[in-house]
Formats: C-alpha cells, structure tokens, sequence
C-alpha cells in the first residue's frame, strides 16, 4: 500500500514538474519572440536614422569646413591662428580613439580655437583664463 501511495505521489510530481517546465518553455518562447521582434524594430529605426544623417551630416561638414576656412583666413591678417571644428558625439578614449561609431548627437559641439601669440598652443576659445587677445 505505501508503495503505491509512493508511486502515485511520484506520478503527481512528475505531472506536476511536466506541467511548470511547458509553462517555461511557453513564457521562453514569448521572451523570445519580443526579442526578435524588438531587434528588428531596432533595425529599421537604426537604419531610418542612417539614412537621416546621411542626408544632413554631409551638408553640416561642409559648412563647418567653409567657416573654418574663412575664420582661419581672418585671423591670419592678425597673426593670430583660428580654427573652427565640428566635436562629433561619438565616445573616445583618453588617447582620442574612436570606442564606439555610435553617434550621440547630444554631444555635438562647434569648437572655435585661437592661438593669439606664437609661444602659446591653440586652445578653445573661451577656456578659463585663456580668451584674452
């Protein structure tokens, strides 16, 4: 008699474990699918996004190119040096090697750079206590 209680309780907790592992492999199955789907939606937008930026970035290049070249010309009349040049957002090491081609254009900055004097470095305008001509 105990061993068929024992063989029956045995039968429920296999049925029992049967049933929770479907049940996690139903919710991995799910997981799954968001994953796949999700990926592919970051696709598209990544590639709506590059082919946005190729479309402006370019043209922004460009004229930051033009600015400098005018800037750098003005202030040579000064024997001074300028410099105008675009910071993109993508993250750097300390050694200014790109980390990452991923832009944050939140960290887009013009810079505008001056050396007044021969014996000083090009330095970005505006630098604490060094924007004085």
């Amino acid at each position: 008699m105990l061993e068929a209680e024992t063989s029956a309780d045995r039968a429920g907790a296999d049925a029992n474990s049967l049933k929770h592992f479907k049940e996690k492999m139903k919710q991995l199955e799910e997981v799954r699918e968001r994953v796949a789907e999700s990926t592919s939606s970051l696709e598209a937008e990544s590639s709506a996004v590059r082919s946005l930026e190729n479309n402006w970035k370019p043209r922004l290049l460009e004229m930051v190119e033009t600015v400098n070249a005018n800037f750098s010309k003005y202030f040579q009349r000064f024997k001074c040096v300028g410099e105008v040049a675009l910071s993109d957002g993508k993250r750097r090491n300390a050694d200014g090697n790109v980390l990452s081609d991923e832009d944050d254009y939140s960290q887009y900055k013009i810079h505008i750079m001056v050396k007044w004097r021969a014996n000083e470095q090009l330095h970005v305008l505006g630098e604490a206590g060094r924007d004085s001509g």
